[in-house]
């Protein structure tokens, strides 16, 4: 526990290490409740690690012996939707989208993108393709 007045002094006096540091601040709320308040949301698909480093001290003067740490991640992206549906029967020219539940890298993704055919469909009779 630290002993503070204000918000400010806890930031100072309380040290937590991060690792893919979000900005953002350190607030002790009650006596033994440390908060980290970000700016704006976590960004997604990130792994955070905090530590909270040996030496750190209490109100009554006692110090942590060892550093306590955890860690946790935002979600990776995911496609919410996409157009055409599987298995759909659609034109040649047909315009093919993904949408992601969150801002993604489009350079990244189009490396990783692959479109394929299935040599297994065959003409009916009206000219279009099914599945045999």
């Amino acid at each position: 526990m630290v002993a503070v007045s204000s918000q400010e002094e806890a930031a100072e006096s309380v040290r937590v290490e991060t690792v893919s540091a979000a900005p953002g601040q350190v607030a002790l709320v009650g006596a033994k409740t440390l908060v980290f308040d970000p700016v704006g949301r976590f960004p997604m698909a990130t792994h955070y690690s905090v530590t909270v480093p040996a030496g750190t001290k209490s109100a009554a003067g006692g110090t942590m012996s060892a550093a306590k740490s955890w860690a946790f991640k935002t979600p990776p992206p995911s496609v919410s939707q996409f157009y055409p549906e599987a298995e759909s029967v659609q034109r040649r020219d047909t315009l093919m989208f993904a949408e992601f539940d969150q801002r993604i890298d489009p350079a990244a993704i189009l490396r990783a993108l692959s479109v394929s055919s299935r040599q297994e469909l065959s003409e009916d009779t009206n000219g279009y393709r099914r599945r045999d």
